[in-house]
């Protein structure tokens, strides 16, 4: 066979098993090295590239690769960024990080408990270390639930979290 001779050519849809797995029968081609490129229809392609290796030839071995090796400093502590003048600068990563986690903490963190039944019981808004107790019964009448929600003067001084 003359090299860079084109084998095949099939929709790449002729050959898919599912959305990712391509199947080919390879027993119809001659051992060699083979390129498969699978242009896009708007644009760009994917190149495999593989060997046939004839019946009982085995691939020849490869050494194992040693992961890199990277450079750890012994310290878990943040780097500490100075200016020219030794001065300390705010490391913006750190408050960065800090002020999503307080936002996550707060968006995700908030949820309502219930305790007792649907008769009667305590209604708990959690937000954090924030726990606010609502008492709740069954109502009658036109009112089929009801929940106390103490007036103004009721409420305890929120706890400032820092």
């Amino acid at each position: 066979m003359q090299k860079n001779a084109v084998i095949d050519d099939r929709l790449v849809t002729d050959r898919l098993n599912g959305s990712i797995q391509i199947l080919w029968y390879t027993l119809e081609i001659s051992p060699g090295d083979y390129r498969i490129e699978i242009d896009h229809p708007h644009g760009g392609k994917h190149v495999i590239l593989f060997k046939k290796y004839k019946k009982g030839v085995q691939p020849p071995k490869k050494a194992p690769e040693e992961p890199p090796q990277s450079e750890r400093s012994n310290s878990e502590e943040p780097i500490v960024y100075r200016d020219g003048f030794g001065n300390e600068i705010p490391n913006e990563d750190l408050i960065l990080r800090e002020k999503i986690f307080k936002k996550m903490a707060a968006q995700f963190g908030r949820k309502i408990e219930y305790e007792g039944t649907f008769r009667a019981g305590t209604i708990t808004y959690v937000e954090g270390d924030l726990r606010i107790n609502f008492y709740h019964e069954m109502g009658g009448g036109n009112c089929m639930f009801y929940v106390d929600i103490p007036n103004e003067t009721s409420w305890e001084a929120p706890r400032v979290r820092r």
